[in-house]
């Protein structure tokens, strides 16, 4: 018999949805027994309302906070050992994130792809998506323009680039990527561009 235990993120959501139940539970009491004509509950009521928004005022700013995406040993193994058969072909990484946190994540995503069977050389450059800014040797592109607005999930460890012409028809190795990111657990966007941008039957990982 395996044993089976919660990840951290899911105890930390089910520990905060108990705190913020007993917190309104305190609240609703003591503003009953204020209506009753018990006065002293009063002061009691004013102490939870402001533990109560206190919490709130802190579930928002934890939101808000930037926090590290990580690419742990157990996502790593997981995501190499789908691909170990899957089609191949090199696929750039483009950094749209270039905080100290993005970049970071960018160079441990390279590694994973490499580690993969999708590593970039001098030689298959053709794979590198049209956009304006420094690329480095092993296939890194950094764009001078952001590909990516706002409204990407900030816990989206990338975001998967096809071309327009392949919607209806994406590249095998660029399925395999969408189905390795799922089978890690670690979250992902898909986008297509023009062919100017990125060529048909080329992908490219964005870092968010």
């Amino acid at each position: 018999m395996t044993a089976s235990f919660l990840p951290p993120e899911r105890l930390h959501e089910i520990q905060t949805g108990l705190e913020l139940l007993a917190g309104l539970t305190w609240l609703i009491f003591a503003f009953i027994e204020f209506k009753r004509g018990n006065k002293k509950a009063l002061a009691e009521c004013l102490i939870a309302g402001g533990f109560f928004a206190a919490f709130l005022i802190g579930l928002q700013l934890e939101r808000l906070a930037p926090h590290d995406r990580i690419i742990t040993a157990k996502k790593r193994r997981e995501f190499v050992e789908f691909l170990t058969s899957s089609p191949k072909k090199p696929v750039w990484i483009v950094c749209d994130n270039t905080s100290g946190e993005g970049k970071r994540l960018t160079t441990q995503l390279r590694a994973l792809l490499d580690e993969a069977g999708f590593s970039v050389h001098d030689k298959n450059g053709a794979s590198r998506p049209g956009l304006v800014g420094p690329p480095t040797p092993n296939g890194i592109l950094t764009p001078l323009t952001p590909l990516l607005d706002g409204n990407t999930d900030r816990d989206a460890f990338a975001v998967l680039l096809f071309c327009s012409r392949d919607v209806s028809n994406a590249p095998p190795h660029g399925i395999a990527l969408c189905k390795a990111f799922e089978a890690a657990r670690m979250k992902f966007g898909t986008i297509s561009a023009e062919p100017n941008i990125i060529a048909s039957g080329e992908v490219a990982v964005i870092v968010p």
